[in-house]
């Protein structure tokens, strides 16, 4: 098994009274010491915990992350989780940023613009298309 292949998914909000901080922490570390270093995550996920605990955990150490943010159509909002995400991540920029889910009413044009704008400043190298 290629181990550049996986990637470790950081998703609790199911069930959050399961969740136990040192073993993700554990988690997180024996995939990066083994060669697993893609984490995806999302700015909504335990509003943000979790990636507090990625960017303290794997701060110093060669990752990628996708990271998903939620869909608003007000580019402020969505500029405002993207710099809080990078603040959380301890990061300049994230590798994988895209939609989580989304809305009825998103105005696709809004974010393709965001992220574009997001490029060009170099807060995040690639994206996913919706």
């Amino acid at each position: 098994m290629n181990k550049n292949n996986l990637i470790f998914g950081t998703g609790f909000n199911d069930n959050p009274k399961k969740f136990l901080k040192k073993k993700f922490i554990n988690s997180i570390n024996y995939c990066a010491d083994n060669g697993i270093n893609l984490f995806d995550t999302g700015d909504n996920y335990f509003n943000g915990d979790i990636q507090k605990i990625i960017g303290n955990e794997i701060s110093k150490k060669k990752m990628n992350i996708i990271n998903k943010f939620q869909i608003f159509n007000n580019k402020k909002i969505l500029q405002k989780n993207l710099d809080h995400s990078l603040l959380r991540l301890k990061r300049d920029s994230i590798e994988y940023y895209m939609p989580h889910w989304p809305i009825y009413n998103m105005d696709l044009n809004l974010i393709i613009d965001f992220i574009y704008e997001n490029i060009e400043k170099k807060k995040n190298y690639k994206f996913w298309p919706v």
